[in-house]
């Protein structure tokens, strides 16, 4: 049985537990960086320098290896760009990135499993359960890869916060022949219910 990856958005805050997954950060980058693959070495320099960049060792009963990256994506505060949002933490999105280790077999320039992960308060706003990844092209690395994917989530997370205001403007159009909504979702603008005589 392998060991779970876990993607961790930690409070800013430097309580123990805080420190506790610094340290082990740190120690599973140390892990992977002595991985003797040419190939994850290559893809590990090109994004080291990423701030929030985590990785992690898996290991199998059948003695079968992986490295896990999660990769910060989109280089904006979107707590920010949400009016009246309840998140009490930095909302983030990863690609998590999985390469297996030392398979000679397997092609060099061959596609790693690509994951978009996030936490669930985000899903609320922006599901990336729905989002179709660009195709890994033949030769292509990591550090190729995260640019498009970059500018195709900005555009989508922008869509998703200028959705709020369309809705929201529907409603107080909706309020003028039907009155004040009896029940209003004030962040997201999402369910709203009206009271209509009969």
């Amino acid at each position: 049985m392998g060991m779970s990856s876990t993607v961790f958005i930690s409070s800013p805050k430097q309580s123990s537990k805080s420190l506790f997954l610094d340290q082990y950060v740190l120690y599973q980058g140390k892990r992977v960086g002595e991985v003797d693959d040419d190939r994850l070495k290559f893809e590990v320099s090109t994004i080291v320098s990423r701030e929030g960049l985590e990785m992690h060792m898996c290991s199998f009963a059948d003695k079968s290896e992986e490295v896990k990256f999660a990769v910060p994506l989109l280089d904006m505060n979107i707590n920010k760009m949400v009016s009246g949002c309840p998140w009490r933490q930095l909302q983030k999105i990863y690609l998590q990135v999985v390469y297996p280790v030392g398979r000679k077999y397997m092609s060099a320039s061959s596609a790693p499993r690509l994951k978009l992960v996030s936490s669930s308060e985000l899903k609320a706003l922006y599901s990336v359960d729905d989002v179709k990844l660009p195709s890994w092209l033949d030769g292509m690395c990591l550090a190729e890869y995260l640019p498009n994917l970059e500018e195709y989530l900005e555009k989508q997370v922008l869509e998703a916060v200028s959705l709020i205001d369309v809705r929201r403007h529907f409603i107080e159009a909706l309020a003028g022949p039907l009155g004040r909504p009896v029940e209003a979702d004030p962040v997201y603008a999402l369910d709203t219910y009206f009271k209509i005589a009969m």
